[in-house]
């Protein structure tokens, strides 16, 4: 007869790999967790950018139908109202500009020459400005107008700079921009 030697695993560890598992977690995992930030931070400014700029186009397309041509309609319920102020422009701008903090967010309203000079404000300010725009002598059909936005956005990146004494969160400015024509 045989005789059928048993052998059964020792799951005893070495005195050397004590802790080993906490060592390898540690050593992997502050960098997945730094990487998962970081993606969320870029897809966070990505967004504030993307915003940025279909603020800019919405401001600038309401801006545009707008011009010297812009009938006002005497049809009942009808209100089109063509004479639009910068305050108008940029209540349209803020309708969009979800995320978007409106005392920091810079708007500039650029009109050729010699339509006059560029008029800067935040969104917050630019709700005081009740000057036309696009101004009476640039807004004949086939003139271009600008807005351009300038808005911070605030990462948080900057708590993990290693020997940062005090944690501030970096600021990056992101700007958009928009042109179009006159249309009416």
């Amino acid at each position: 007869m045989k005789k059928i030697l048993k052998v059964e695993p020792s799951f005893t560890q070495c005195g050397g790999q004590k802790g080993a598992s906490t060592l390898e977690m540690t050593l992997i995992g502050i960098p997945i967790i730094f990487m998962l930030i970081s993606i969320f931070e870029m897809s966070r400014g990505m967004w504030l950018y993307d915003t940025a700029a279909h603020a800019a186009r919405e401001g600038t397309r309401f801006a545009s139908v707008h011009g010297i041509n812009c009938v006002n309609s005497t049809a009942t319920g009808v209100t089109n109202d063509c004479g639009k102020t910068i305050h108008d422009v940029a209540a349209k701008i803020q309708d969009v500009a979800v995320g978007m903090d409106p005392s920091t967010t810079t708007l500039t309203f650029t009109a050729p020459s010699p339509g006059g000079t560029a008029i800067t404000c935040t969104l917050t300010a630019c709700a005081g400005i009740t000057s036309t725009w696009p101004p009476a002598n640039s807004n004949s059909v086939g003139t271009i107008i600008q807005i351009d936005i300038s808005t911070p956005f605030n990462s948080a990146l900057a708590m993990f700079w290693p020997g940062a004494a005090k944690v501030n969160f970096s600021t990056v400015n992101l700007g958009a921009t928009s042109l179009d024509a006159v249309q009416f």
